[in-house]
């Protein structure tokens, strides 16, 4: 046993959910260790993670996981996507908002892009819901992206510049989506209940 214990304490130090600070989720191979937990009296969860270097204040990237209880929407996860997509164009008519549902697990996705009215940044959401596993909440996982947005410059290397920052913004869009549905949101679950 004691000739094991050393290589315990090797995978120990490199295994990040063996950690004493538990669960560090990981988007786009980045690990998200800032950890930030709310936990209202009505018994929902929200866990708010960031890259180290971030503070919660002034964050380019957030990883944030949701468990709520909406009796008003039934813990219906596509009814919540769709009151999302209404309460975003209220506050801002112009962003870009899409609904994709999943019937036949009765989950959905919501992405968008919105700014504020100063448009001093731009904010890519991509959200997951799904319903808990005991029925009496909605489970999400929210991917988001703070940036200040590319300007067109008139030169031709100004506008190559301008298409391929907005072809990263496409594809990190494509690639969020395809990890949220990815995400396994049953330990997403356990890991936010674990902590009541």
């Amino acid at each position: 046993m004691h000739r094991f214990f050393p290589l315990l304490l090797l995978l120990a130090a490199f295994c990040p959910h063996a950690r004493s600070e538990g669960f560090i989720p990981r988007v786009d191979g980045e690990a998200f260790a800032k950890k930030s937990v709310a936990k209202p009296v009505s018994g929902d969860r929200l866990f708010e993670f960031i890259k180290e270097d971030e503070s919660f204040d002034s964050w380019t990237k957030l990883i944030a996981y949701r468990y709520q209880r909406l009796s008003g929407l039934s813990n219906d996860p596509i009814k919540y996507a769709y009151a999302m997509q209404h309460a975003i164009t209220q506050q801002n008519p112009a962003a870009a908002v899409k609904v994709s549902e999943n019937q036949q697990t009765h989950e959905a996705v919501l992405d968008f892009v919105t700014w504020p009215k100063d448009q001093s940044y731009v904010e890519l959401n991509v959200f997951r819901f799904v319903k808990s596993k005991d029925g009496n909440a909605v489970v999400s996982i929210q991917l988001a992206n703070k940036f200040v947005p590319p300007k067109p410059t008139f030169t031709q290397d100004g506008v190559e510049k301008y298409q391929q920052q907005l072809m990263v913004i496409r594809d990190r869009r494509k690639s969020w989506i395809k990890q949220a549905t990815d995400a396994d949101l049953q330990v997403i679950e356990a890991e936010l209940l674990k902590e009541q």
